[in-house]
């Protein structure tokens, strides 16, 4: 984005951002710093991205979305949580005016909350191509702390503007003045010598002369015209290959090799590209991350399982270990002290059997010795059985995360913020105030909207495990039906009805019994088992992971997901 559009969306963002208060901040994606703003009952998130087509600030409606902490988010909500978001524009070099460089501040007061003291602190947003980056700083513009590395700003020192040379203004130039300026310098320096020119801007004026021998009167006359659209509303999305390659607030006539979509806004337009570029690869880069670690804690679990039933084979012959120190007990007698084998006859048999012996211990110890072994078998295969039915519980329930993995759509979304956190090791650190609010927020309040609802009913999904438990059991009520596809990973669906008098039409039933089956892992199948009971009739798992439920009283229904595609 060229500083022409950066200072327009700048005034765009300051009407359309009310006065309001720091609430969170994130490092997001893709090298993006964000804040979480609350107004009254409204909440706001902007966004100041250092890279790519996105560079810039974009506001949108809505509580911030959670991405992750760094030293420099950190600093940030220590200084400015509750702050006050006083002022917000373009940033000038008042050694040099002109130099139309695009950085912008944002300026915070903070109230001390014990004694009241007030403090202004800046965040300095450099979107200045690859050297980008943001600044904390007080009120004398010392450096308090940087999102990135930087080479001419350091902590603990007053803020220096980039490197920049005087520069003339093009807006003060008449067509003949620039046009003579150019026959005195270089017409291909003009992004060099004219403040806020930049190549982009010059080919577009060249293109719209339609001169070929680049008349300096005729680009003049029509760089100055084009200068003027900056002030008109209306932004534009430059696409190849259905991906975004620049935003402007201008329509540059001469990417004509782009499909060029209009947008009401440069925020709009930017939240467009959001969507269409970064969010996509951030999605499949997050979902493959996550789907890699589950499928290796599966294989895991896999291979305890399997060592659990090797184990289980050994402790089913505790008969036999039993008997082999009933034999040599028989046989005391016979046994020589030292002795590595003997061979008894076996009365259940009714043959002879060689049993290896302990030589350093004494036959009477042998015989103890498997009487242990015995022992501990029996008490083994308990303990086996147990644990086997621990892992298959813990495997179905990383198949069933996996599936949510799969399915997930959105990366922004808390949905997929809880799944990763839930999932995910989470790096040790110390707990503050912070952390127990945002962790309180994601478990006991959420906003689930129904997924389908009729003259009769209005049906509720869980789309992790966390809203499965929350739609289970904090939405549904005891007289509510619960839905399940039949021993598959899926979505808990309830159904309440609107009267609750009635007895539940099969209808609805099936309405459910589909919404569950299409919400499953066999949602491409055509004959798919569905559990329903009253959700008084399910239960959590005693020691089991969130989500886990059993139920009782239930029935089935057998149902073909793919007719809601046609409904």
């Amino acid at each position: 984005m060229d500083y022409f559009s950066l200072e327009r969306h700048i005034n765009e963002l300051n009407s359309a951002l009310p006065k309001a208060f720091l609430e969170s901040v994130s490092s997001a994606l893709s090298r993006t710093f964000a804040l979480g703003f609350k107004s009254g009952s409204e909440y706001f998130s902007l966004y100041l991205a250092l890279d790519g087509v996105l560079q810039g600030p974009r506001l949108k409606r809505g509580k911030l979305e959670s991405f992750s902490d760094s030293v420099f988010s950190e600093r940030v909500y220590k200084l400015l949580s509750n702050a006050f978001l006083a002022e917000m524009g373009m940033l000038r070099n008042p050694e040099l005016p002109l130099a139309r460089d695009r950085i912008i501040f944002l300026r915070f007061i903070a109230a001390d909350p014990y004694f009241g003291i007030k403090k202004t602190f800046f965040l300095i947003c450099e979107f200045t191509g690859r050297n980008s980056n943001i600044f904390l700083s007080d009120s004398d513009m010392i450096i308090l702390e940087a999102y990135g590395r930087t080479a001419n700003n350091s902590q603990g020192k007053a803020y220096v503007f980039p490197c920049s040379e005087v520069k003339a203004d093009p807006l003060l130039f008449s067509p003949e003045e620039l046009a003579n300026f150019w026959t005195k310098h270089s017409f291909g320096d003009s992004s060099e010598l004219l403040a806020g020119i930049t190549n982009k801007i010059l080919k577009e004026a060249v293109y719209r002369s339609k001169c070929e021998k680049k008349l300096p009167i005729r680009v003049a006359n029509e760089l100055l015209a084009f200068l003027k659209e900056y002030r008109d509303e209306g932004a534009y999305l430059y696409l190849k290959n259905k991906r975004v390659a620049y935003v402007s607030s201008v329509n540059f006539s001469h990417m004509e090799e782009h499909e060029i979509i209009a947008i009401n806004s440069i925020n709009d337009a930017l939240l467009q590209a959001a969507l269409m570029n970064v969010l996509p690869k951030a999605l499949s880069d997050e979902k493959g991350k996550l789907l890699k670690y589950i499928e290796t804690k599966i294989q895991a679990v896999k291979k305890l399982i399997q060592e659990q039933n090797e184990l289980l084979e050994l402790y089913s012959d505790h008969e036999t270990v039993q008997h082999k120190g009933e034999l040599i007990n028989a046989n005391l007698y016979q046994i020589k002290p030292g002795s590595k084998q003997v061979a008894v006859y076996d009365w259940l048999s009714d043959k002879t059997e060689l049993i290896e012996l302990d030589p350093m211990k004494t036959p009477h110890a042998n015989s103890e010795y498997f009487f242990k072994q015995a022992k501990k078998y029996k008490r083994g295969i308990e303990a086996a059985k147990k644990r086997i039915e621990e892992l298959d519980s813990e495997l179905s329930w990383l198949k069933e995360q996996k599936w949510y993995a799969s399915e997930a759509e959105d990366i922004t979304s808390p949905v997929f913020a809880e799944l990763k956190q839930y999932i995910l090791p989470q790096k040790k650190k110390k707990s503050s105030k912070r952390d127990k609010n945002k962790s309180i927020s994601r478990r006991s309040v959420y906003k689930i909207e129904p997924v389908f609802s009729n003259d009769n009913a209005v049906y509720y999904a869980g789309k992790n495990a966390l809203e499965n438990d929350f739609v289970t059991f904090k939405l549904a009520k005891s007289e509510d039906y619960w839905f399940h596809a039949k021993e598959v990973p899926g979505s808990h669906v309830i159904m309440k009805l609107k009267d609750k008098n009635t007895v539940p039409e099969d209808d609805s039933l099936i309405i459910g019994a589909l919404l569950a089956a299409r919400m499953s892992f066999s949602k491409n199948s055509q004959n798919v088992p569905v559990d329903y009971t009253k959700a008084s009739n399910v239960r959590r798992i005693a020691g089991g992971k969130t989500g886990q439920v059993y139920y009782t009283h239930y029935k089935t229904l057998y149902v073909n997901p793919l007719e809601l595609t046609h409904n």
